[in-house]
């Protein structure tokens, strides 16, 4: 500014004072009664000059410097004017710095964007070879493995009921045994793939009238017929928003372990009733069970877990129902005392 400036060192000084005080300064300020003002000495400078400064926070400084060569002594109006000039000088000026900055910034967000892209294109490609992969090992379970399964239950099944008469009783005791654990990895398998299926399987939603549903399940599971089972349906079922597949799925995976995990002796007695809310049905399945323990409540719709490894499972099974009410955008849970038998409850969107 001082190299520049053409106001000798009066007006240089004035400058300088200006941006190191930040405080506008003048040089040939007229005074109430008429004279100079302290301080504006017009002897030592060439013009009369008026510098107001401005400062962008955390950036460079500017001076506005307006001069008039005739050296005379500026009026308040004056002085205001070039305050006012300055005003809208600087907030232009402010105003392309933001505008510049809004446009770097929205440059690097549409960079930022583009790599998101690729990197999200690059991710859902190889998601897509890993599905492909996890579809080519299921249906190697499918098929290839569960084949020799079916083997050694047919082979022990022929031994037990042709050639039992040539086998004693340890060895018709073993052949039963081998039948029952190929039986037992069969519907392991069988569990896993269901499982499966319910992670990356399409979902259609649509509306599915859940009394109906329910009373299909009881009057065609043997399970639930009346010599096996007693079983309440208790009130009115509304409409969900759901897949009838999935459905049937959870309604019958929590049904039978309550009609399976009873005390030796004792009929299952059922309860099913709904719980209409604002925007969800809660469904809930009351059983006298033998209940689950606290420790366990946690931890029981992972996969692989039991009630009780006295009852025969996978232990797949409650995984499943928390998998597909998920999927459908509800949630599950449950409340349930030692002894006391359970209630399991989930809850999806109404129809």
């Amino acid at each position: 500014a001082e190299a520049a400036s053409p106001a000798g060192a009066g007006g240089s000084e004035a400058v300088r004072e200006a941006i190191l005080a930040g405080k506008p300064q003048v040089v040939g300020q007229r005074a109430a009664g008429g004279d100079a003002a302290p301080g504006a000495d017009l002897a030592q400078a060439d013009v009369a000059l008026i510098s107001v400064p401005f400062e962008r926070e955390g950036a460079e400084k500017y001076v506005l410097t307006v001069t008039d060569s005739g050296r005379r002594r500026w009026r308040p109006d004056e002085i205001e004017l070039v305050h006012e000039l300055s005003h809208r000088i600087f907030s232009r000026l402010e105003r392309a710095h933001a505008e510049t900055a809004l446009r770097e910034a929205h440059r690097l967000l549409t960079d930022k964007a583009e790599q998101l892209e690729t990197l999200v294109q690059q991710r859902t490609s190889k998601l897509r070879e890993t599905v492909g992969e996890l579809e080519a090992f299921s249906y190697s379970i499918a098929h290839d493995m569960r084949a020799p399964l079916r083997s050694l239950q047919g082979f022990s099944d022929v031994l037990l009921t042709e050639h039992a008469a040539n086998l004693d009783a340890e060895a018709q005791g073993f052949l039963r045994r081998i039948a029952a654990s190929a039986g037992r990895m069969d519907k392991l398998i069988q569990d896993v793939l269901n499982y499966s299926r319910i992670v990356r399987a399409e979902l259609p939603l649509e509306t599915v009238e859940v009394s109906r549903l329910l009373r299909d399940i009881v009057e065609t599971y043997p399970m639930f017929q009346p010599d096996k089972a007693d079983i309440v349906l208790e009130g009115e079922f509304p409409a969900v928003l759901g897949n009838e597949a999935m459905l049937t799925q959870i309604f019958s995976n929590l049904m039978g372990n309550a009609a399976k995990f009873v005390a030796p002796g004792v009929k299952p007695r059922l309860r099913l009733w709904a719980e209409p809310q604002a925007q969800r049905v809660r469904f809930l399945i009351q059983d006298n069970g033998i209940g689950v323990a606290p420790a366990q409540q946690d931890r029981i719709f992972g996969i692989f877990q039991q009630a009780s490894k006295s009852y025969e499972g996978t232990g797949i099974g409650l995984a499943i129902v928390k998998k597909a009410v998920e999927r459908m955008g509800g949630r599950v849970g449950l409340r349930s005392e030692l002894g006391q038998g359970s209630t399991f409850w989930f809850e999806v969107p109404r129809g």
